[in-house]
């Protein structure tokens, strides 16, 4: 087993484990492509059953509002709210950025409104560019209160959907 694998086991058993022991200098302070498996069930308002809210949670816009502060509670990650082109920076290396992204029943999107041209067809041009420049955090809520979340280079994911869409039917190639 390599460093990396039993580093990747290390931190899905035991989320007590500080990051800071293992930073390389200008690496992500993430472990990347792996899947990470969470249960976030201790959601609660007033006295609304947590059924109810687990079902707001399927709507990807009220999600993103508690994924990326509990993001950047539970990663290495600095959370930057309205922020239009990332929404992290790296904990320990602040010039490595992070966008996160939802992966729904209707699959994922990465592009942006600014990547479309007046005619609406998509300038990949941009997306290739914006892509290279970051690490996209794809987190799966299909399942919430279960969630998966990967990390992963933003060129490796545009290499592989030049489109900037990941069709539903593909969430096991992503996710596993």
């Amino acid at each position: 087993m390599s460093n990396l694998s039993a580093l990747s086991t290390l931190m899905e058993t035991d989320t007590t484990l500080n990051y800071a022991d293992f930073i390389v200098k200008n690496e992500p302070s993430i472990i990347l492509n792996t899947v990470f498996t969470h249960k976030i069930d201790n959601c609660r308002f007033g006295t609304l059953p947590k059924e109810k809210i687990f079902k707001i949670f399927d709507n990807e816009l009220i999600f993103s509002h508690f994924i990326n502060p509990w993001l950047s509670h539970f990663y290495a990650l600095n959370y930057i709210p309205g922020y239009e082109y990332f929404s992290f920076t790296d904990k320990f290396h602040s010039e490595i950025r992070y966008e996160r992204l939802t992966f729904t029943t209707h699959g994922c999107r990465f592009t942006k409104p600014s990547m479309f041209k007046t005619n609406g067809i998509l300038d990949t041009s941009i997306l290739k560019r914006q892509s290279r420049s970051l690490i996209y955090i794809i987190v799966e809520n299909i399942n919430f209160p279960n969630i998966k979340v990967k990390f992963i280079p933003g060129a490796d994911l545009f290499s592989k959907y030049p489109h900037g869409e990941i069709n539903y039917k593909q969430r096991k190639k992503i996710f596993g």
